[in-house]
């Protein structure tokens, strides 16, 4: 007997090992919901049916002046109002109330019918750059249907957690050139239309963009050739670095006096915050830093030289 209760007690703790190894590797289910018309995933996930969380998911990383959405997924055994699949951004539930706790770095609004902060879903406004949690606690209000006593507040939850970084919005402007001390050059090309000339135009961010997920900076900026209207030139993406300087190349094959204004920059923060238009940030100072002139000229050819005849 004793024999037969080890062996019970063996396998049931191997079938135990076993179930907790199967649901270490099960997502979240669901893995996302629907907020505001897009796609929001479970925390540490960024994909449909994956298996492991994500590493660069750990902690939620979002841009100061950013308003983002957020949901928590009700108790069904409490909830029998609550419905996978739709778009959620109106749900308000009357069985429990959800209890959300921002840190000061942020502001909550809730979102729905329910304005009030007992609603499943909310926004939160991110105002300063730092760290920081969100916590929700979930409180039935009543239980299979019997509303609980007036005044009767018991059962919270464990506080669910997202962990949050507010990354300050990237900044850019010119450096001086090396040559002038000045946001002006020259550079000389005997023959332009065989040897394109690369200028390396010295980038100084006056705000770095400090994220710690792989990623960069994408800079847009303008070329006006002379007393031509102002094109626009082709982005450049830039690797984030904890250096606060970096160069823009561009190539030139024709000759000519060059005004590049810079007019945004975006990383791929900014355009999951949907800030600016589409991500890019007219974070450009207008104190002149924001433009380099470039004289890209000829090699001179002067004619033959000239003196006084010798058989004079």
């Amino acid at each position: 007997m004793k024999n037969t209760v080890k062996m019970k007690e063996l396998m049931c703790g191997m079938l135990l090992c076993a179930a907790i190894a199967v649901s270490a590797q099960t997502p979240p289910s669901p893995i996302k919901v629907v907020l505001d018309s897009k796609d929001h995933y479970a925390h540490g996930y960024n994909k449909d049916e994956v298996s492991t969380p994500d590493a660069q998911e750990v902690t939620d990383s979002v841009m100061v002046g950013a308003t983002m959405h957020y949901f928590v997924k009700p108790d069904a055994d409490y909830n029998k109002a609550y419905t996978e699949g739709a778009d959620l951004t109106n749900t308000s539930l009357t069985e429990s109330e959800f209890g959300w706790t921002v840190p000061s770095i942020g502001s909550l609004t809730p979102v729905g019918p329910n304005t009030t902060n007992t609603s499943p879903h909310t926004t939160v406004t991110w105002n300063a750059a730092g760290t920081g949690q969100l916590e929700i606690v979930e409180t039935p209000k009543e239980y299979k249907g019997q509303p609980l006593p007036t005044g009767v507040t018991v059962c919270p939850s464990d506080a669910v957690i997202i962990p949050v970084t507010v990354i300050p919005q990237p900044g850019v402007q010119f450096g001086v050139a090396a040559t002038t001390g000045e946001r002006k050059d020259a550079v000389c090309e005997t023959d332009i239309v065989t040897n394109p000339v690369t200028y390396n135009f010295p980038i100084g961010a006056y705000q770095q963009t400090n994220i710690s997920e792989a990623g960069g900076v994408t800079i847009k900026y303008t070329i006006k050739k002379d007393a031509a209207a102002a094109a626009t030139g082709t982005p450049v993406r830039l690797a984030s670095a904890a250096t606060a300087t970096a160069t823009l190349p561009i190539e030139f094959d024709e000759y000519g006096i060059y005004e590049i204004t810079l007019t945004t920059i975006a990383d791929h923060i900014a355009v999951k915050c949907n800030l600016g238009t589409g991500g890019d940030l007219a974070n450009v100072p207008s104190d002149g830093t924001q433009t380099f002139t470039l004289i890209v000229m000829p090699q001179p050819k002067p004619g033959p030289a000239y003196h006084y005849p010798n058989n004079y």
